[in-house]
């Protein structure tokens, strides 16, 4: 039996070094990319916790801009005169009232629809709906004969945000 050159035992054993070398380099990567990944998916909750949070900041001020425009509406002097012209001709039929007094009942009207528009699409918050149960209800009572009457001339939906609105608080 011829014993093998010492040279090939020495390569043999250099090849094993290295394929053990190579597992050990493999293991060490590994343990690298977990880390890797356990230190992106962190970062990545940190981003998405931050960008609901600038999600919530940006629905606030879209709600507080929503709020504003609700308030200028409601509390422009033009609008609460024809608001209070619209409640004085409660019980007063369609046919009595004056062309000035239509015309200014068509503003309430108009104008309320727009503030229900606000309310009804955008998410105002109830309490602040709430708040505007009488004036709605009562102007939405005063103009139901000259409602009836759009809505048979102009379209069945004349209008139809404000009497949703008034349907909603009653």
């Amino acid at each position: 039996m011829q014993s093998t050159p010492s040279w090939i035992v020495a390569i043999q054993l250099l090849a094993n070094v290295t394929v053990v070398a190579t597992f050990f380099i493999y293991y060490a990567q590994l343990r690298n990319m977990q880390e890797q990944l356990r230190t992106l998916s962190n970062s990545s909750n940190e981003q998405i916790k931050a960008m609901q949070l600038q999600l919530q900041a940006a629905r606030n001020a879209n709600m507080a801009q929503n709020l504003i425009a609700l308030n200028q509406v409601v509390t422009e002097p033009k609008f609460r005169a024809a608001r209070r012209t619209l409640i004085n001709l409660r019980g007063k039929p369609l046919s009595e009232w004056t062309m000035k007094e239509r015309q200014v009942a068509e503003k309430a009207c108009g104008l309320w629809n727009f503030a229900a528009q606000l309310v009804l699409e955008l998410g105002i918050p109830p309490a602040v709906v709430k708040s505007m149960s009488y004036t709605v209800v009562t102007c939405h009572d005063a103009a139901t004969e000259l409602l009836t009457e759009l809505r048979s001339t102009r379209s069945a939906d004349h209008w139809a945000h404000f009497s949703r609105l008034a349907a909603l608080l009653r």
